[in-house]
């Protein structure tokens, strides 16, 4: 048997050291995950928490082969639009390879300019299908983008 990702299970677990946005007052921050058109979740606004807010949400999404899920910390603003904070992307060929991924993700407001951490964990959850004909599946390597080192790539061995 071989598996098939249709969805995916992200828990955005907190952020550290986020950029303060602020001039008076503490962050409103909140977390976007968006995995492909349309397939988002967003996290709780957590008021007046600064730059270290815990969220321990989670989400599943759809998963339908997209190369990269996208995350983007915001601070809610009442008056104005919500002020940007940071980014970051993870490749989904990485996750899917092994199956999960688990760490802190370097968040930047552009290239060079850092923005703190956000904790995630990433779950494939697999549907099974008949076994492959044809040879072996390939093998899929890509870095995930963050501070942690990327998972492993696997092998699956067709069974005879």
């Amino acid at each position: 048997m071989s598996y098939q990702y249709n969805a995916v299970r992200v828990e955005v677990r907190h952020a550290r050291n986020l950029h303060d946005t602020e001039v008076f007052g503490k962050m409103d921050p909140y977390c976007v995950v968006m995995l492909g058109p349309g397939k988002k979740f967003k996290t709780r606004v957590q008021k007046d928490v600064g730059s270290n807010p815990t969220w321990n949400e989670t989400a599943i999404l759809q998963y339908s082969m997209e190369p990269e899920m996208a995350f983007k910390v915001m601070d809610k603003e009442s008056i104005k639009d919500d002020d940007f904070v940071g980014s970051a992307t993870v490749s989904m060929a990485a996750v899917a390879s092994s199956g999960r991924w688990s760490g802190d993700l370097a968040l930047y407001r552009s290239k060079s300019k850092p923005a703190g951490s956000l904790t995630v964990s990433i779950t494939m959850l697999p549907e099974v299908s008949p076994p492959m004909m044809g040879g072996a599946p390939p093998v899929v390597t890509a870095t995930v983008m963050g501070t942690a080192p990327p998972p492993p790539p696997m092998m699956m061995q067709q069974q005879p």
